[in-house]
C-alpha cells in the first residue's frame, strides 16, 4: 500500500510539503503588518517560495511525468536478458512512456 510507486505515498508527500508551507507561514507571518524592509520577512518569503517551488517540482515529477512521460528503472538481476538486447544486470534504464500513448508497443 505504501510502496514508492503508490499514489497515497506521492499525496502524502505532496500534503506533507503543503502543511508544512502553512506551518511556516503561520509561524513566521505576523497577522499585524510590520516594517516592509524586514529582514524575517524576507527569510520567511524566501522560505515559503522554496516550500512553493518544492511542492510544484514534486507534484510534476509525481503526476504528470512518471505516470505519463518518462519513468527509471533499476534491473538488479539478470532476469531481463532474453527480452532485453544488451545485458542489464545493475544497468539504469529511462523509459519514455508517452511514445506508447502515440503507437502501440509493436510499432
Amino acid at each position: 500500500m505504501w510502496s514508492m510507486d503508490s499514489w497515497l505515498w506521492k499525496i502524502a508527500v505532496i500534503g506533507a510539503i503543503v502543511l508544512t508551507r502553512v506551518f511556516v507561514r503561520m509561524l513566521t507571518i505576523p497577522h499585524v503588518p510590520t516594517d516592509p524592509l524586514s529582514h524575517s520577512d524576507e527569510r520567511a518569503h524566501g522560505l515559503l517560495e522554496v516550500l512553493d517551488a518544492t511542492t510544484i517540482a514534486f507534484g510534476l515529477v509525481f503526476f504528470v511525468i512518471q505516470p505519463w512521460l518518462l519513468q527509471a528503472f533499476y534491473i538488479p538481476s539478470g532476469s531481463m536478458e532474453d527480452t532485453l538486447r544488451w545485458k542489464p544486470a545493475g544497468d539504469r534504464l529511462l523509459v519514455a512512456k508517452w511514445i506508447y500513448k502515440l503507437r502501440g508497443p509493436g510499432f
